[in-house]
């Protein structure tokens, strides 16, 4: 549907964090930006660190989408302090927060 007001954002730390912090296979290979762009994205954008993205946000947010952008971070090591979530506790909240937008 390629909906002009899309910014998908992707933040990139290589681990699937979630579950514990371990590694994705071949991380290192995987540009989320090349398939962005290969699946008709407008346009995408991959930065380093946070500063750049900040500098590009105005920029960013007034493109005509649908637009991609990755922010590569560092993954951290200690346990951060949201609860882990399951798949199924998930699919209720999801349908909760599309009826409340559905109006």
């Amino acid at each position: 549907m390629a909906p002009p007001n899309l910014v998908h954002f992707v933040f990139q730390n290589s681990v699937y964090r979630t579950t514990g912090g371990q590694p994705i296979p071949e991380a290192g290979k995987i540009s989320f930006t090349g398939l962005a762009a290969a699946a008709g994205y407008a346009s995408v954008h991959e930065f380093e660190d946070l500063k750049s993205l900040e500098s590009k946000m105005g920029t960013i947010m007034n493109q005509v989408g649908p637009t991609l952008v990755c922010l590569k971070l560092v993954p951290v090591s200690e346990r951060s302090s949201f609860p882990l979530t399951t798949f199924l506790s998930i699919i209720p909240r999801f349908r909760e927060a599309l009826r409340r937008t559905s109006g």
